[in-house]
């Protein structure tokens, strides 16, 4: 039980660990995803101004008409691409954010799951106990294997018995 408690212990500190690098990790890719979509918004919002500042000025010239035309939507294109990559990176994000609240809710499961005497004892109260645990099983060792030694001394002696009708018997530990 000690070194369950101890193996617990253990897995609970890891947890712990595992849970706060995963939010500062999320905490930098959500500020990351922010930095990104605001960037392209600011510069759709330029495009969008420098699009109608040119529509507004457009001059009596049919081939300036086109060429403006042309690269007015070349650039709404662009823009839109930007667009669909600042959704596709949000949608990501939203996709990782819901797999580590998954991650800590597992978590936070498995630590709910611990004996509440195992969560009230302090870690190194249990690191005392594991080693006592581990001195015990030496000092049972010991013990055996003096038992043992005097078994073999106690096989080597052996004693000739006279009965009273005259029969010799040897008598010893085999």
């Amino acid at each position: 039980m000690e070194s369950d408690s101890a193996n617990l212990a253990q897995s609970l500190e890891l947890i712990l660990q595992e849970r706060d690098s995963l939010s500062a990790k999320l905490v930098s890719k959500r500020s990351n995803y922010v930095k990104t979509a605001g960037e392209a918004r600011s510069k759709l919002e330029e495009q969008k101004g420098w699009f109608i500042s040119h529509m507004s000025n457009e001059t009596g010239q049919q081939g300036q008409k086109k060429e403006t035309r042309n690269n007015l939507m070349e650039l709404s294109d662009s823009a839109r691409a930007k667009l669909d990559q600042a959704k596709q990176m949000r949608s990501n994000l939203i996709q990782e954010n819901s797999k580590i609240k998954l991650s800590i809710e597992h978590m936070k499961h498995k630590i709910n799951e611990f004996k509440p005497e195992l969560m009230s004892v302090d870690i190194k109260f249990l690191e005392e106990e594991y080693t006592a645990l581990l001195s015990d099983e030496s000092g049972e060792a010991e013990y055996l294997s003096s038992l043992q030694s005097q078994a073999e001394k106690l096989k080597g002696i052996s004693y000739i018995a006279k009965c009273g009708c005259g029969e010799e018997y040897s008598v010893g530990l085999d």
